[in-house]
């Protein structure tokens, strides 16, 4: 017995000296809620520091649980950072960026880019798969068009919902593939979000004993902006008036409130908020000409890949702040170790759990991202807060800021750190070959080798130089 205490006593203190505090044992959770928020900054949230509104629902949400102050997105726009989200992999192991462009093409930053895939491969384990075999219910409610189609995102849910129209949604059978829905130019789809919510609110009141886990995609505050007129100032609800696209999105983000707080009310009334572990979160952000540029998927800077991210729930601490950085890589692994399934996450995952960081451990690590929409590829890698970003298209091309003291990376100091900028320059380098390397080798002796989809993959890879042949 003596030597029993003495060694948990050493192995206490290792984990204290190694800054991972040990997490107590999770706590039995009958419900996983997974809200991202597609396009949602975090300085547009009150509890984040915003100060032109409150998101007094989301507010709660953060003092009830651990909010991440520097969460940060592995890409710049939806399919990427969702796969991501879902799988624990980078968006390059996935196939999910540009394809790579002919040598010495230029992109202008609003040029669209050809992309190698948008959806999750095939063979792929995903989030929803394994809490399926932890005993879960999956089952989703999407309003993203880029994710309600083929069966990538779908693979592991057996129950999907998803927007068909402005004001109409549908039930789908993911035994099927989802169809594609060619929609008309200037739909928009934002508007079928309070439906999702609806139909989420009913499916629980029926279901809830069923251990669900329940992912619901709300497009709001996406483009092209058009709040409710309630939400916007009173002297700004004329609809001739031509309002500023920012007070437009901060609109839509308390429109977003509201519908966050009918969910949140939903899980106390079914499950129970005590039963249940709420993860809330955003696939990636926007910019208003913050660096010269709109909307999202056109550059790496914080505006656009930093992300809210909360938890809550059972064995979480409650109204904690986190700063440490972390990425929507670690998503999956830190559900499964709350849950209790932490064994079920596969070597494949890349990201890390924050269990130990919740409860006051440290981590340590970079946080790369990449996968672009439009103009040249960038890659970016964040490490004791120094951020480093790269630009094919850029002269020269790597830029590097002080995020502690320059968090709206407006002063590049490259020129002055030019040994951390050579070191940092390698690490990415690195991670962006293993990346690449990865793609390749998954493409080899697997059902799907010859077809259609990954021909383009594959084409794509021999433009890189990592495939030879035609």
């Amino acid at each position: 017995m003596r030597r029993f205490l003495l060694l948990s006593a050493a192995a206490l203190a290792t984990a204290v000296i190694a800054g991972c505090a040990p997490a107590p044992r999770p706590a039995r959770i009958d419900a996983v809620f997974m809200i991202v928020i597609d396009t949602l900054r975090p300085d547009v949230l009150s509890c984040y520091g915003y100060r032109g509104h409150e998101t007094a629902a989301i507010d709660r949400l953060a003092a009830s649980g651990v909010r991440f102050e520097n969460a940060e997105s592995p890409a710049s726009w939806t399919v990427p950072s969702m796969g991501s989200i879902m799988t624990s992999r980078y968006p390059t192991q996935l196939g999910l960026v540009e394809s790579p462009p002919p040598r010495d093409t230029m992109f202008e930053w609003h040029e669209k880019r050809a992309q190698v895939r948008y959806t999750i491969p095939d063979g792929v384990t995903t989030l929803a798969s394994l809490l399926d075999d932890a005993g879960f219910h999956p089952v989703a409610f999407v309003n993203q068009p880029f994710l309600n189609v083929g069966q990538g995102f779908e693979r592991g849910f057996a129950e999907w919902c998803y927007s068909t129209g402005e004001d109409s949604i549908r039930w789908h059978d993911t035994s099927t593939p989802i169809p594609n829905i060619e929609f008309p130019r200037g739909t928009d789809l934002a508007t079928a979000d309070p439906l999702l919510v609806a139909e989420c609110v009913r499916w629980l009141h029926k279901n809830a004993d069923r251990r669900p886990f329940v992912w619901i995609h709300l497009l709001r505050p996406h483009r092209p902006y058009t709040p409710l007129l309630k939400y916007l100032p009173e002297n700004l609800r004329d609809p001739k008036l031509n309002v500023d696209p920012r007070i437009l999105y901060a609109a839509e983000v308390r429109e977003v409130d509201d519908m966050v707080s009918d969910l949140v009310a939903a899980i106390d009334s079914t499950v129970g908020l005590k039963r249940s572990l709420i993860i809330f979160v955003a696939d990636h952000g926007e910019e208003f000409l913050d660096h010269g540029m709109r909307g999202h998927g056109h550059s790496l800077h914080r505006e656009v890949i930093r992300v809210p991210l909360i938890f809550v729930g059972p064995s979480i601490p409650v109204g904690q702040t986190i700063s440490t950085f972390a990425t929507t890589l670690d998503l999956a692994p830190t559900v499964l170790e709350l849950v209790g399934a932490g064994d079920k996450a596969p070597k494949s995952f890349e990201g890390r759990s924050l269990v130990g960081v919740i409860h006051g451990g440290k981590t340590n690590g970079p946080i790369f991202s990449e996968g672009m929409l439009y103009g040249g590829t960038k890659r970016s890698l964040i490490e004791d807060n120094w951020k480093l970003m790269f630009d094919t298209q850029a002269k020269p091309p790597y830029a590097l800021f002080d995020i502690e003291h320059d968090p709206l990376e407006q002063t590049d100091i490259a020129a002055a750190q030019t040994e951390r900028v050579t070191r940092m320059e390698q690490q990415l380098g690195k991670h962006t070959d293993q990346v690449v390397a990865d793609l390749k080798a998954s493409f080899h002796g697997t059902p799907f080798a010859s077809s259609p989809e990954t021909e383009r993959i594959l084409q794509a890879m021999r433009t890189l130089g990592y495939v030879g042949g035609k």
